[in-house]
């Protein structure tokens, strides 16, 4: 799956989540922390496996279930006596991690054949051909194959219901870089 479908994957879900349990849509600071969670394992693999070569392959180390969850307990330790907003981050954070894994096997509910090895990670290694490009070009290179469709359907509903939601994370956000670059609101003078 490519990042924006994995970004929606990850906010469906997250909002779905947040709806059955608050009966509300997420907050700003979970969804930035979600948003990072669901690139988190790509933006590990890929450049450790593509560019530098260490990993085996592009579904490996940051796909595994087993270190997600040697991480996420360790986050969750740390986050332990924190504030509720540094919780919900690191929970966050984690859940979008764990949607990207399970999206990664979206192919196996299309009825093709599907390597899910690398959710058991050293255990077990996906043969994958790998390639010898960056991200930026894979993303460039990228096919308009039924599952290319499927990311940019989920996309654009993704996105219909977090405009809908009232773009959580984006005022978040704009208001952290407000903050940090000293920008103040000028008075209106009559």
């Amino acid at each position: 799956m490519l990042p924006w479908g994995h970004a929606a994957v990850g906010y469906l879900s997250y909002r779905l989540y947040t709806f059955l349990r608050r009966r509300r849509p997420p907050k700003g600071v979970a969804v930035v922390a979600l948003a990072i969670g669901t690139q988190f394992p790509d933006l590990v693999d890929k450049p450790l496996s593509w560019t530098v070569g260490i990993l085996p392959s592009g579904r490996s180390l940051a796909h595994s279930l087993l270190v997600l969850g040697l991480v996420a307990g360790l986050l969750y330790r740390v986050s332990r006596g924190r504030s509720d907003r540094t919780r919900t981050a690191v929970f966050a954070f984690g859940f979008g991690w764990l949607a990207h894994v399970f999206a990664d096997g979206y192919t196996i509910l299309l009825g093709q054949p599907t390597c899910v090895n690398y959710l058991v990670w050293p255990l077990a290694i996906c043969p994958y051909d790998e390639v010898d490009r960056s991200i930026i070009e894979h993303l460039l290179a990228t096919d308009l194959t039924t599952g290319t469709l499927i990311g940019l359907a989920l996309t654009a509903i993704a996105s219909a219901v977090w405009v809908l939601d009232g773009a959580p994370g984006l005022w978040y956000l704009l208001r952290l870089v407000k903050e940090r670059l000293g920008w103040q609101e000028q008075p209106v003078n009559p």
